[in-house]
């Protein structure tokens, strides 16, 4: 089996944590929710400001440099 590492953030668009008070982050290294499924549409969330502002910066956050699956994790080619 071969192995590349990755070059970029995948997070936010292989799935989404959602908490259990309808908070959604695109990735779970963040704290900050980018909206809450009891107030919003799942739609609005995505195409959202907050939802843009992290794709544009994801990779370059502070938090970033300790993520295993951005900063070192190797994933299968298959």
């Amino acid at each position: 089996m071969l192995f590349f590492p990755l070059k970029k953030c995948y997070s936010s668009r292989l799935g989404l944590r959602i908490g259990p008070n309808g908070d959604i982050y695109p990735c779970s290294m963040l704290q900050t929710p980018m909206g809450n499924v009891k107030k919003q549409a799942i739609k609005n969330i995505l195409i959202g400001k907050s939802m843009r502002h992290f794709l544009i910066n994801a990779g370059k956050l502070p938090v970033c440099k300790y993520c295993c699956a951005f900063s070192g994790n190797l994933t299968p080619i298959q």
